[in-house]
């Protein structure tokens, strides 16, 4: 009986770890969205769409690569020139105004959650009811053990290695397909200056939010 209970126990256990894993894969949260952000020019206040002007951030602050596209539009009103046949100006001649969207949400996480435990809880008795013949009672006691459990197995097992870094992967992806589906209609029509420089991009900040998480 006790191994029986102890199989019980470890399935739960796994379970839950599963179960607070996906939670933390699909909490909230915020990035730039570079189809809405501005800049704004200072000398006439002239405002520009920064994504379909190829100007964009998978942070908060524009970098120098894309800080030189912006000084180029409000000083030239250019954009493409990856030649430098544009000087840009010395100086800062813009603002650039992000706009944020948020991904997921704390009760899409809940949801994520508890799917995995409905589905995974309904395996595991029926599982347990076909082999036992019997259903096991005083469940309660097990069930939360395996919570405490499930939850130390996802911090010190799974979360740094498994969870983070997925986390990290669908954030950076979702970063950069929200700029990509303005201005390459995802990929279909790729400006290759701007491909080559997002590949070189994107391990940095793969390895930022690895950082902020761990």
């Amino acid at each position: 009986m006790k191994k029986i209970i102890s199989i019980y126990l470890i399935s739960y256990v796994i379970l839950f770890s599963i179960a607070y894993s996906a939670f933390y894969i699909f909490k909230p949260y915020k990035y730039v969205d570079n189809a809405t952000s501005r800049v704004i020019c200072d000398k006439d206040n002239y405002q520009v769409d920064a994504g379909w002007n190829l100007v964009y951030t998978f942070d908060q602050q524009l970098d120098r690569f894309n800080d030189i596209k912006a000084r180029k539009i409000c000083e030239y009103n250019v954009i493409k020139d990856y030649t430098d046949v544009y000087k840009p100006p010395s100086k800062i001649n813009y603002r650039f105004i992000p706009q944020y969207i948020q991904e997921s949400s704390w009760k899409d996480a809940l949801i994520i959650f508890f799917a995995p435990l409905f589905l995974g809880a309904i395996i595991i008795e029926v599982a347990y009811a076909v082999l036992y013949k019997s259903i096991l009672t005083n469940q309660i006691p097990i069930i939360l053990l395996s919570a405490l459990f499930g939850f130390i197995l996802f911090f010190f097992v799974l979360k740094k290695p498994v969870a983070t870094k997925i986390f990290c992967y669908r954030q950076v992806a979702r970063k950069v397909n929200n700029f990509k589906r303005v201005i390459f209609k995802f990929g279909i029509f790729p400006i290759p200056e701007e491909e080559k420089y997002i590949k070189e991009v994107v391990p940095g900040i793969y390895q930022k939010c690895l950082r902020s998480e761990n």
